[in-house]
């Protein structure tokens, strides 16, 4: 088993160590993670890389219906021909860099399930290769996806509320996405895996105990993907004999970064609240992450949620 390091920390995302299939896609050493704004390419993204950044997520696409009832890749928000243009900068100053493609957002739609992540996986390797691909600036396409798929500003909207169908609708896109040597990172806000609590939820209008008029939080609902969807099996064939088939279990995802600076988030209450000093705060949150915790998850039973591999 080849393993690669990937232990981030920024001021805004929080990044885990896992083994991973895809360390060809990804820098060596430390990995420094950053989001572009919705649809931002421009200088600032250079300069992030030359700063450190070397894993550039673009923002973002929305897997949706069209108008005739189609499976459309909403890619209005991004500017390929830019990003392939930044891309090429940041190759000609010799800087090595991993470009992710994130789906959803907050207020942005769920993933539509009225099509399998087959039909989604299809459709996005085409788009990849066809749209956003531009071979004769050096640029192939992304390296891979990011899920940060979140709520909406709308209390009554259908996105503050995930279906098990929508769940393993994800993991099913994510591990044909492992399977098709990408890498696959995972953005949950604080609340959809956190350690302070076993409770499981697919509603994210919970409210925090300490700021009860704030009605987004959510309960550990990331951990059913993290959970079911945590390995792929990956299979290939002997060259010398076609009979012969060798399956591998890996880690799905490559990088779970927790958005630590959610609205209201654990993290503000325990740091800017309770005074809790950020050292003891960030060793209690690797700690936990790599031992595990407990999640109630009706679907599945309690489950012990183990995000990290170190080693």
């Amino acid at each position: 088993m080849k393993y690669c390091v990937l232990i981030i920390l920024s001021l805004l995302i929080f990044s885990l160590l896992v083994d991973n299939y895809n360390c060809n896609k990804l820098p060596s050493g430390n990995i420094i993670v950053g989001y572009t704004n919705w649809g931002e390419c421009d200088e600032k993204v250079i300069t992030a890389v030359q700063n450190g950044v070397n894993v550039v997520i673009w923002f973002s696409i929305n897997l949706i219906s069209d108008a005739k009832g189609n499976p459309l890749i909403d890619d209005s928000k991004i500017n390929s021909q830019c990003i392939a243009e930044v891309a090429l900068a940041l190759k000609m100053q010799n800087l090595p860099t991993t470009h992710l493609i994130s789906i959803g957002g907050w207020n942005a739609p769920h993933i539509d399930t009225k099509f399998s992540a087959k039909q989604w996986w299809s459709l996005l390797e085409s788009w990849n290769k066809n749209v956003i691909a531009k071979p004769m600036l050096g640029f192939h396409g992304f390296d891979g996806l990011d899920i940060d798929l979140e709520g909406n500003d709308d209390l009554s909207s259908e996105f503050n509320t995930f279906t098990i169908q929508q769940m393993d609708l994800v993991g099913n896109l994510c591990q044909l996405a492992k399977k098709g040597n990408w890498v696959v990172s995972i953005a949950p806000p604080q609340s959809y895996l956190d350690i302070g609590t076993d409770e499981f939820s697919l509603s994210v209008t919970h409210r925090p105990a300490w700021k009860t008029d704030f009605p987004y939080e959510g309960k550990n609902t990331y951990a059913y993907i993290l959970s079911k969807f945590k390995y792929t099996t990956i299979e290939e064939s002997d060259t010398n004999n076609t009979n012969s088939i060798t399956r591998e279990l890996i880690h799905t995802f490559d990088i779970v970064s927790i958005q630590l600076y959610e609205g209201w988030s654990r993290a503000n209450y325990e740091l800017n609240d309770l005074k809790v000093p950020l050292k003891d705060f960030m060793y209690k949150l690797i700690k936990t992450m790599n031992d595990g915790w407990n999640v109630n998850l009706p679907y599945t039973n309690s489950v012990i949620i183990l995000i990290t591999n170190i080693i």
